[in-house]
């Protein structure tokens, strides 16, 4: 989003934010809408089992009484204890974030670069300080612990309360917008880092970093370990935007380095990317997938590599098979009726394309 809107603005010299947020409204809508229709109308008709009236009973009152929640993209702060769609929450977080970094990149257009830096730079730390006071303030957890004692994980109070709000993950949001604006700043530039220098901070800012920033949380989850409601804080607030500033450094370290022509290769191969064309209807769908299979078992699971192993190829072949098919009858008819409306509309005006 950061990169492409610069490119357009900077081509354009203007900012529809009204058009961009409809846009962006009208390409997730629709396959969603007959998601959660199929929550409140059909899958509750589809199979029966000990678990099932707890999943698929608790998603069909839900998705009747409050789908409008989800449609306006506010369902993690309404209805904490009655959500459609478990993993509706990610969706209207990335909305929410979305108008936010619209104005955000707006802003950062309009600055001279080394004050938009320093203006984007300020933000990050003033939305980093926000998880750190919520933290320390109500003495919280610093992620989702102890699933065990739920049903759902709805019920428990750090996810419901806590873990979905957008305020909790705006600055691993605001860490992409950097890096966004950085990679597009540098079509500018004539320097390259050295080939040595590319592939070493490669390994530690993309790899190491990434691992060491996840196992820290470990100390919160050993019963031996007491940790300090300041460190507790700290860690809250600081995993998601580094963990976030070292996945985009892969983006980051392949545009501005040399010697990376083999990680540019694997991560850009032709047979990967028709699935990003089915990445939103997978997300859509397969948590409904795992939950059928949840709540018509009559007996528990063996767990073994074998067993892990063959539910995660038959899961993943599956979801994917189904949602080829929802993208070629919902998904692209959807988004091809949209483009027509919004082409006729803007025919003299200049088109965005923002994922």
């Amino acid at each position: 989003m950061s990169y492409l809107l610069l490119e357009y603005m900077e081509k354009w010299k203007r900012l529809n934010v009204l058009f961009l947020i409809i846009h962006r409204f009208v390409r997730l809508v629709p396959s969603y809408a007959f998601v959660i229709f199929a929550y409140a109308v059909l899958l509750d008709k589809f199979g029966t089992g000990p678990f099932w009236e707890n999943r698929f009973g608790f998603d069909r009152d839900s998705c009747s009484s409050y789908w409008w929640e989800n449609l306006l993209f506010i369902s993690n702060y309404a209805n904490g204890e009655n959500r459609c769609m478990l993993q509706s929450w990610y969706l209207s977080v990335d909305f929410q974030c979305f108008i936010v970094g619209l104005f955000l990149v707006g802003i950062f257009w309009k600055l001279p670069r080394i004050i938009g830096y320093v203006f984007l730079g300020s933000f990050l730390i003033i939305s980093t300080l926000i998880p750190f006071y919520v933290t320390y303030k109500y003495d919280i957890e610093p992620f989702v612990i102890a699933l065990g004692n739920c049903r759902r994980i709805d019920d428990h109070p750090y996810f419901r309360n806590y873990y979905i709000k957008t305020h909790m993950h705006l600055p691993a949001y605001i860490v992409g917008i950097i890096m966004g604006a950085f990679i597009y700043d540098y079509k500018f530039a004539t320097w390259r880092l050295p080939k040595m220098c590319s592939r070493i901070l490669f390994i530690l800012q993309v790899v190491v970093l990434s691992l060491y920033i996840q196992n820290l949380g470990f100390q919160f989850m050993d019963p031996n370990e007491k940790p300090s409601l300041f460190v507790k804080a700290l860690y809250g607030s600081l995993h998601r935007p580094i963990f976030a500033f070292s996945i985009c450094s892969a983006a980051l370290l392949i545009t501005i380095g040399d010697g990376l022509d083999f990680h540019y290769n694997l991560m850009t191969h032709r047979w990967i990317q028709p699935f990003s064309k089915l990445s939103y209807v997978v997300y859509l769908l397969h948590f409904a997938i795992q939950s059928y299979d949840l709540s018509t078992a009559r007996e528990p699971f063996v767990f073994s590599l074998y067993n892990t192993v063959m539910y995660l190829v038959v899961d993943i072949i599956f979801v994917l098979i189904l949602s080829l098919l929802f993208v070629v009858v919902i998904e692209e008819p959807f988004k091809n009726i949209g483009n027509l409306l919004f082409r006729r509309k803007e025919a003299n005006k200049p088109q965005v394309k923002l994922s």
